[in-house]
Formats: structure tokens, sequence, C-alpha cells
């Protein structure tokens, strides 16, 4: 039952929460979510299927200068979200805006 609710809780996110339910290509920008709440525009480096219909990611952080994997719900692939961060400077403190 707890799988079957996780299942529905990503795919409820996946169809409008910003989440990809296709395969996303190397390269691509979106905004991870680090655990103090900050958010940051990262690089996707490469996709991992999780075995249960899901995805999580290797991204490169530029403010750690390396990479690391991360959950699903830790990223947001939302064009308009990732645009604004990024033209923001690809980086906030989480205090204001928290999408994702």
């Amino acid at each position: 039952a707890a799988d079957a609710q996780a299942k529905a809780q990503r795919e409820a996110r996946d169809e409008g929460g910003g989440l990809p339910n296709r395969v996303v290509a190397k390269g691509t920008k979106c905004v991870y979510k680090h655990g103090t709440g900050r958010r940051e525009v990262v690089i996707v480096a490469k996709q991992h299927a999780d075995g249960s219909g899901g995805f999580f990611y290797t991204i490169f952080v530029p403010s750690l200068g390396r990479e690391r994997q991360t959950e699903s719900d830790r990223v947001d692939f939302n064009p308009e979200t990732v645009a604004a961060l990024d033209a923001a400077g690809g980086i906030d403190d989480g205090s204001a805006g928290n999408a994702g």
C-alpha cells in the first residue's frame, strides 16, 4: 500500500509539479532544492530509473563544484522556474518563492 501511495503521489507531481515523466537529456538545466531550502540552477549529468517507475538524477551543483545524486522531489524542471532563477543569478536562499 505504501508503494502504491508513493507512486500515486509521484504521478500527481509529474502532471503539474515541474517533474519530468520522460527522458531528460544530459545538460538540461533544472532547479535543485538544497536541504537548507536554498534553490540553485543545476545541470543534469545523468537520469537514472529508480526501479519503481520514477527517476533520480546525477546533477552538477555549481556552488559545490561537484556532482551529486538527488531524488526527483528535489528538482524542478519547469522552464519558467528555471529561467527566472537563472536570470536572478542562479541561486537564492530559499526565503521567497519556494517552488519545488
